[in-house]
């Protein structure tokens, strides 16, 4: 895997003002203000998507976990991810109880609660989302 910078999701971009009274939050993808990372496709409390652009491979960054993919390979992800979701796909007999999601044929396998997989799913179902919204290379 290549190694890109990337910004810090933790960085303290400055003094903040806080809400008003009565004002909602509002999200970061609802700013009037430009995205810091355009890059970022999405992001949640506990993880983000970025797509790389020198590579062509989007990146998910979930907890401590990181995995680099290209965009069939996201696709596929993405499904594994809501099969396990949704209740298709069982969960492992060990550890008990958790989601084993294999990289490739290489044998590794990460493995993630059901709170941790429906995180996960809302994380790459919102990426996804975006790259469908996005406007078709001009190419």
């Amino acid at each position: 895997m290549p190694s890109h910078p990337e910004p810090d999701p933790h960085r303290d971009e400055g003094p903040r003002r806080p809400p008003r009274r009565g004002a909602s939050r509002r999200s970061a993808a609802s700013s009037d203000e430009p995205p810091t990372d355009p890059l970022l496709l999405f992001e949640t409390g506990r993880g983000r998507v970025r797509r790389c652009d020198c590579c062509e491979t989007i990146r998910v960054h979930m907890g401590n976990a990181l995995l680099e993919v290209d965009a069939d390979g996201f696709g596929e992800l993405l499904d594994s991810v809501a099969a396990f979701d949704r209740g298709d796909t069982p969960l492992g007999p060990w550890p008990e109880g958790h989601a084993l999601l294999h990289v490739g044929d290489s044998g590794v396998a990460l493995a993630f609660t059901p709170a941790e997989v429906a995180e996960l799913h809302r994380l790459l179902a919102g990426a996804q989302l975006m790259l469908d919204l996005a406007p078709p290379d001009a190419d």
